[in-house]
């Protein structure tokens, strides 16, 4: 036998609390992703997520290690407190809209995810677009990316399901925020 990694901890928690909402209807799980780098011998684990009644903007919660947490861990070196990193991303898609009209909504979406998460994440957007030849309407995604910027271990277990709560009002917040053509 051997002991689950701080990772495997987190990753059941963070999948339970997510499935659970799953199961009672208020979110809809879109994918999941349990990944092994050999070549760096890291993990990652994603799951993401949209609203029931709201599929253009989704929510991605990403947990990673590397092998130097993992072999901090294993070995129990104390050099210093091993852990994983969580991200938080929410992907916007809009069709029909300019790019100016796009980006011009993005210090609406920074102030707004600011205030909810109390200006502790560091926001990038990232914009791109491709043509929809099928509907010939131009698709522009933003990417939105909270980086928390630290690593968190067992000891935070109890606040995933305060995180996973922030991100459901996100994605309510960001839909009646965000305009969409009508």
């Amino acid at each position: 036998m051997f002991d689950p990694t701080i990772f495997d901890n987190i990753k059941v928690v963070l999948e339970g609390i997510v499935y659970d909402l799953d199961l009672e209807e208020i979110i809809q799980i879109t994918d999941r992703k349990d990944l092994v780098d050999l070549a760096s011998m890291s993990r990652t684990y994603s799951i993401q997520f949209s609203k029931k009644q709201n599929n253009k903007i989704s929510a991605q919660c990403i947990l990673s290690t590397s092998v130097e947490d993992l072999s901090m861990e294993i070995l129990e070196h104390d050099m210093q407190q091993p852990g994983c990193k969580l991200e938080v991303n929410f992907v916007i898609d809009f069709v029909g809209q300019s790019i100016d009209e796009v980006s011009n909504q993005a210090q609406i979406i920074e102030k707004t995810l600011q205030k909810i998460w109390e200006n502790r994440p560091h926001i990038t957007q990232k914009f791109s677009f491709e043509s929809n030849q099928e509907v010939t309407e131009v698709l522009i995604q933003n990417e939105i990316r909270l980086d928390f910027k630290r690593k968190i271990n067992e000891n935070q277990l109890s606040d995933l399901e305060v995180l996973i709560d922030q991100v459901i009002l996100s994605l309510n917040t960001l839909k009646d925020k965000v305009n969409y053509p009508t």
